[in-house]
Parts: structure tokens; C-alpha cells; sequence
């Protein structure tokens, strides 16, 4: 992925760890911007690979499954920041100085990056941070549609894990895209079609 390669050529090279990582993190579990900049060492539990969410949006907290690979990135990063920072704050990423990442920080250089990579067109605004939450709910529905799984039963556990209140709010991510689209009316034809041969 392009935008994972300029981050990684970020300087200092810490810098580009840090957000590299924290890239990845959010398209890979869908985290939102402010949920990832507000990881506390503590909330990290790669051993068990899981994430604790604290206080999210709505005031609720969660457990995230991580991946393996994401698991291995972030030993990769920690190993990295405890040698450049011997523990110098509780915050899981941290920017140049040894600080916290801000949100605004965050999203800022997560947009030169798109501009960078030739992610945006220049008279258009390119995609922020929040993007990477919209994906990764758009390629977990399509897995499940080319799986065969029923969707709208899978909602409210993707509600939850991506820290929704009603599954409704995960709903929005159904429109809009056009392989969401076939691949929700090829799967209502069939189901169409095999109930008719009944």
C-alpha cells in the first residue's frame, strides 16, 4: 500500500513508525482516529492480542480482537519507541518529542500522505483518517457477501466491534459502493430463486 510506504519514510524515522503503524492499525480494525491516539500502553495487550477501548464516542468501552499481523507491527513499533523512549509517557504512540500523538497531528500528516501518494486529485479534498474505518467496514461486508453470510444478522456484531451504539449507524457503510451493491442483489437473487424451486 502506498500510503504505508510514505509513512515508513517519515523523519525522524520513529515519526514514521509511529504513524505507519497507527495506519495500519486503523484499517485493520476500523478504529477511530481518536480511539487510536488515546491507546494507553496499558489498553495494548499484545499477548492476547487485544486492544482495550476506553471512553469511546459514546462513552462506552470495548475489547478489539487484533490480527496476528497487526500483532507483530505493533511489537515491531514498541520495541522501536522503548529504545528511542525509555518510558517516558503512558500513550502507546508517540510522536517526535515522546509525546502523545494529537488527533489533529494525526489526521494532518495522515493527509499529506494522501497527497504524497497521489491519493487525491488537486482540486479535490483527498480522504482523511476516518476513511480507513469506512474500509475496513466495506471489505468486511464483502467478505461476508462473497462468503454467503447473511448480512443483516452480522450487523449488530460489527456495531459492536466497531463501537456503535445501534447497528443502524453500521448500516450506512451497506451504501455507496457498487461491489457492495451487486454483490447484495446477486445474493438476494439467489436467495430469490432457491425459495421459488421449493
Amino acid at each position: 500500500m502506498r500510503l504505508l510506504d510514505k509513512a515508513g519514510c517519515l523523519s525522524p524515522p520513529m515519526r514514521g513508525k509511529a504513524v505507519r503503524a497507527m495506519i495500519g492499525l486503523g484499517e485493520s480494525t476500523g478504529l477511530r482516529i481518536s480511539e487510536v491516539v488515546r491507546l494507553d500502553r496499558s489498553d495494548v495487550n499484545l499477548e492476547e492480542a487485544v486492544l482495550q477501548i476506553r471512553n469511546t464516542k459514546f462513552g462506552k468501552s470495548r475489547m478489539v480482537p487484533i490480527h496476528p499481523s497487526v500483532v507483530k507491527v505493533l511489537l515491531n513499533y514498541a520495541k522501536a519507541r522503548d529504545e528511542t523512549f525509555p518510558f517516558t509517557s503512558d500513550s502507546f504512540f508517540l510522536n517526535a518529542e515522546g509525546r502523545r500523538f494529537s488527533r489533529n497531528r494525526l489526521q494532518i500528516t495522515f493527509s499529506e500522505l494522501v497527497a504524497s501518494a497521489g491519493l487525491k486529485r488537486p482540486t479535490r479534498r483527498g480522504p482523511g483518517y476516518h476513511c480507513l474505518r469506512h474500509s475496513f467496514a466495506v471489505k468486511r461486508l464483502l467478505e461476508w457477501y462473497r462468503a454467503g453470510v447473511d448480512v443483516q444478522t452480522m450487523l449488530p456484531a460489527l456495531a459492536t466491534y466497531m463501537g456503535h451504539v445501534h447497528y443502524t449507524e453500521t448500516s450506512y457503510y451497506l451504501q455507496g459502493t457498487p461491489e457492495i451493491l451487486d454483490l447484495a442483489t446477486k445474493n438476494f437473487h439467489n436467495l430469490f430463486v432457491s425459495k421459488e424451486s421449493l
